[in-house]
Order: C-alpha cells, then structure tokens, then sequence
C-alpha cells in the first residue's frame, strides 16, 4: 500500500540525517565549512519545519547557548524581550515577546531541558499561537569533527489565524534559517570564532 505522509517524512528525516553525517565527515576532513543545513521539508501547519546543522562548537557550549533562554532577545531575530520566571533542575517557565511588524506578541514558554543534549519549548497562554513549539536536540556523532556538534531542530506551529497560517508557509522556512544562524552567531560571540570560517555550502532535498 502507499506510505502514509508521516511514514514519508519520516523516512525523509532518516535519510537526510544520514546524507549530512556522511557528508559532515567528508568536509570537516576538507576543513571547507563552518555550518551545513538541510531543508527536508517544508509542510503545511502544523506539521514541523525540520533542520540539520553541524556546529564547529562543543556539544556542551551550543547546549548552554540554546538553554539560556533569558538572553534571547539580545541575539535572537525578532526577539524583543526574554525572561526566565522560573527556573529548576529540568525545566524552565520563561516570558517572551516576540514582534513581526506590526504584530507584538507576549507568551509564555514552558521549557523542558535534558543537561548536554535537549531544549524543547512550547507555548502557552498566546493569542497568536495556537500552538508552537521548537525542539533542539544536540549530539556529538563520533565519526564527526572534533569539537562540532550535530544539531537536530525542529519549529512546529500553528496560528489561530488562518491567514496568518497562509502568510507563514511563504517565508517560515528563512525565519528559520535566520534563527539557526543567529545561535551559531552567539556562539561565536560567547566563545569566540569556530575553528573555521570559510564557504558554507546549502544542501536541499525535494519537498516530495
């Protein structure tokens, strides 16, 4: 029988995760790139939008970059205030505001964190959002660069606006990718230049 649309983007995320640790290895032997991304698909809401990125920076460093959710709104695009209310060993409430001219938008974000590998977040209490929620999983693949790390993320949402929907399948994908490149850009700023900063090639795989 045909495979099911999730079945597919599933088989999708294993085959694109294995193309870029298989490519991640060649290069970092080259020395030609500081950040590969792949786009497996960019599906309909509320299906996620799905990147894979190699990181010249430690498991451990990208990890205390991505939790840090009080300083999101010095480096994050569109960020234009962020505050951690309360915080515990593994998890984290946080209050942000987001703006898209002429949209200001505050919510809350409950933070789940697993120490060295794991920031997932996902809204609560928006009038934007219907649902959104990011996911950013971290992994040292022994068979790639030393000091880099494999990056797995994830944005999932949904608007209560239909018409928001529809606006958000035309640029979410580059929002994304700004997003992504703005925590590789505080990475540097944090712990300074990654050990190579030439080309940065963009890999893409058909959206079917």
């Amino acid at each position: 029988p045909p495979m099911g649309f999730r079945a597919a983007c599933k088989v999708w995320r294993r085959s694109a995760r294995r193309f870029l640790e298989e490519r991640a290895n060649r290069l970092a032997h080259r020395h030609t790139t500081s950040e590969i991304y792949i786009r497996c698909c960019l599906l309909p809401t509320p299906w996620p939008v799905v990147s894979w990125c190699l990181f010249r920076y430690t498991q451990q460093q990208v990890y205390d970059v991505v939790s840090q959710v009080q300083h999101y709104a010095r480096f994050v695009p569109w960020c234009r205030s962020s505050a951690v209310l309360t915080r515990s060993g593994t998890a984290c409430v946080a209050e942000l505001v987001v703006g898209f001219p002429p949209v200001t938008e505050r919510y809350i974000s409950q933070v789940t964190l697993q120490a060295h590998s794991l920031v997932k977040a996902k809204s609560a209490d928006s009038r934007l959002f219907k649902s959104l929620e990011s996911t950013w999983k971290m992994s040292s693949p022994p068979h790639i660069a030393k000091n880099s790390c494999l990056i797995d993320f994830q944005v999932q949402y949904e608007f209560q606006s239909s018409l928001h929907n529809t606006m958000a399948n035309l640029f979410f994908e580059e929002v994304t990718k700004k997003m992504v490149a703005a925590f590789e850009k505080r990475c540097a700023s944090v712990y300074g230049p990654s050990l190579v900063l030439q080309g940065r090639p963009v890999v893409s795989l058909p959206d079917s």
